[in-house]
């Protein structure tokens, strides 16, 4: 009796040790492409498809020197969404790998618990290659 109960027990702790590392409340989680079933990621995009167009103009301008012409090349682009990270906080962060004309951008989205997206920050241009992490 007493090697079953044990047993229950180390499956249990096993379980919730597992759990935890899948979703740690405040980390972010794995990696993933944006699907048919979740499109989150997408939709808070396309919420702010012309401030994130603008903010990467800026940035691409302050290095270049050339806002109007970056500006103008990103009118008639689609921002395309190629990978996300999900983030928990008091609303959720999305953490988006994206495609914008030939540049890879990352881009940090927040989304209050009331359900407004607000830009928090463009970092890039990157390679495809590069991985998603907190900036």
């Amino acid at each position: 009796m007493f090697s079953i109960t044990l047993k229950i027990v180390l499956i249990a702790v096993i379980g919730a040790s597992i759990a935890r590392a899948e979703m740690m409340t405040g980390g972010l989680t794995d990696e993933r492409q944006p699907s048919t079933v979740d499109k989150s990621s997408q939709v808070a995009v396309d919420k702010l498809s012309d401030e994130i167009k603008s903010q990467v103009s800026k940035k691409l301008a302050s290095s270049s020197g050339n806002a109007a012409t970056i500006a103008e090349s990103f009118k008639n682009e689609n921002v395309t969404v190629l990978s996300f990270k999900t983030q928990v906080v008091a609303g959720t962060n999305y953490f988006v790998k994206a495609r914008i004309g030939k540049y890879i951008f990352l881009l940090r989205i927040y989304q209050d618990l009331q359900g407004a997206y607000e830009l928090s920050n463009v970092k890039g241009p990157i390679s495809e290659a590069d991985q998603i992490s907190y900036f």
